[in-house]
């Protein structure tokens, strides 16, 4: 939206990921994230195991069918 809006500033919070999640280091930063970390804060916010881990499978789910779009796009572009 920044890019568009000159009113709007993109932040971002900070983190670390590791391989048990990822940290929020408190800290905001100039500019946008790559990632979404939606799944983390519901986990943080207690919400229930079944649903947490139902949207990292839609997730999963979502993110393969993106990257064979993305591989189809590539094929028919050559």
């Amino acid at each position: 939206m920044s890019y568009i809006y000159n009113e709007v500033i993109a932040k971002r919070i900070k983190v670390k990921e590791t391989m048990e999640g990822v940290i929020f280091l408190h800290k905001i930063e100039d500019g946008t994230s790559d990632n979404s970390y939606g799944i983390e804060i519901a986990k943080l916010a207690g919400f229930p195991v079944e649903i947490v881990d139902r949207a990292r499978e839609v997730l999963e789910q979502l993110s393969d069918r993106v990257d064979l779009e993305n591989k189809l796009k590539k094929k028919l572009k050559h």
